[in-house]
């Protein structure tokens, strides 16, 4: 173990600390392969698979996107120990660095690894590339960038969407019994969530004709607007505003690599909340609401797009303890999909004047809190998070523990 660790440690300190030796590698090739918004990414390296290459970097190039996401094959999160892609902005387009690490080789009997599947979200077209220098590997303990690898590859714009009415028929008459999985192809493009998920603008972009030929009418209805999500202890709330003479609303849901689904009709105009409790133990989920308005003639226009949320659920907490003056020992079970945590406590038990306790670390289980007035009541109460991008999802408040302070 100990050697397999000082490995993993080798490789991390040589990809951020060592200035790679560039080799020719005559076959080396990379492949793109765009299907809608997502582009699939496969490494060929002929003679990889006995040279036991444990880890890699890879650098997509990306212009005139909005965000992009990576998800690892199964082959990789198998074998590596670290796997794990992160995206930056850069002016118009932004890069996407993907890093392997492990001490098992990847390319085990074989030449070319698929990598796994970029999710890009762009309003138009947008070029995906790899240039030379931008591929690094680890054969040993020795870096080598792969000076001869490069592609280029363009994503097209999204042709997906929901049903042509929300019965999925035609004509767009409303029907109140549960209707099929959406048929038509929906990318699993994220949307960029800079700020709190107060909705961003909707696309005003009619459903496509149905088999007659004749467009749905959607003059008489507005796009709702983004909903707002919410983890609450019983699964996701959905929140979203009203539309002027609609009669009801329909519930759409999807996750990265899901079609849109419809999962409740709420009928009424005023009633704009739905609980999603079938999403209840669904922990580290990212999944992604959009809503249909109708009446009883007619369908608004949609969000093909979504909006993005993570379940996130609140770890247990155990009873604080407090063991000396001013201090209490603050311990919970530990949530495998949480970045971190936060701890509120306060001597009302209404955590009126509360004060938040920052863990930046998902394996920590417990916490000591300093500065405590001596003798009072201690209320306390915990919740995971998970950050995505600069977006931040947080599960909902655990159930509160009390504890008197020495």
């Amino acid at each position: 173990m100990k050697k397999y660790l000082t490995g993993i440690l080798m490789a991390v300190a040589l990809f951020t600390m060592a200035l790679p030796q560039k080799v020719s590698a005559a076959g080396n090739s990379i492949q793109l392969e765009p299907t809608g918004k997502q582009v699939s990414v496969k490494l060929t390296l002929p003679s990889a698979s006995g040279e036991k290459i444990s880890s890699l970097q890879l650098r997509l190039r990306i212009s005139s996107c909005q965000s992009a996401e990576f998800n690892f094959d199964t082959a990789i999160t198998n074998k590596a120990v670290v796997s794990e892609a992160r995206f930056h902005q850069e002016n118009a387009g932004g890069i996407l660095n993907i890093y392997i690490a492990g001490t098992k080789p990847l390319y085990d009997g074989v030449e070319t690894l698929t990598l796994g599947n970029a999710v890009i979200e762009t309003s138009g077209s947008s070029v995906v590339s790899v240039n030379q220098g931008d591929v690094q590997i680890v054969r040993g303990t020795k870096v080598e960038a792969l000076d001869e690898v490069s592609a280029e590859t363009t994503i097209g714009t999204d042709s997906g969407g929901f049903p042509v009415g929300p019965g999925g028929d035609s004509t767009g008459t409303v029907t109140p019994s549960p209707t099929p999985e959406p048929t038509e192809t929906v990318t699993p493009s994220v949307t960029p969530e800079p700020t709190e998920p107060t909705g961003t603008p909707e696309p005003t972009i009619t459903p496509p004709p149905g088999p007659s030929g004749t467009p749905e009418d959607t003059s008489r209805l507005s796009a709702p607007k983004a909903p707002k999500l919410t983890n609450q202890k019983s699964g996701i709330a959905v929140k979203w505003q009203k539309v002027s003479k609609a009669s009801g609303y329909h519930v759409y849901r999807k996750t990265v690599n899901s079609k849109w689904k419809k999962i409740a009709t709420v009928k009424g105009n005023n009633k704009v909340t739905y609980a999603d409790k079938s999403v209840k133990n669904k922990n580290g989920v990212r999944y992604y609401y959009s809503i249909q308005a109708y009446n009883s003639k007619t369908v608004s226009a949609y969000n093909k797009i979504g909006k993005r949320i993570v379940r996130m659920t609140a770890p247990s907490l155990t009873k604080p303890v407090s063991k000396s003056s001013g201090k209490a020992l603050v311990k919970w079970e530990r949530n495998k999909k949480a970045a971190g945590y936060q701890i509120e406590y306060s001597t009302s038990s209404q955590f009126k004047n509360s004060n938040i306790a920052q863990v930046k670390s998902g394996k920590r289980t417990s916490k000591t809190l300093t500065g405590l007035k001596k003798g009072k009541n201690y209320y306390f109460r915990i919740r995971s998070y998970k950050k995505v991008g600069e977006t931040v999802y947080r599960s909902a408040w655990s159930g509160k523990k009390k504890a008197k302070i020495k």
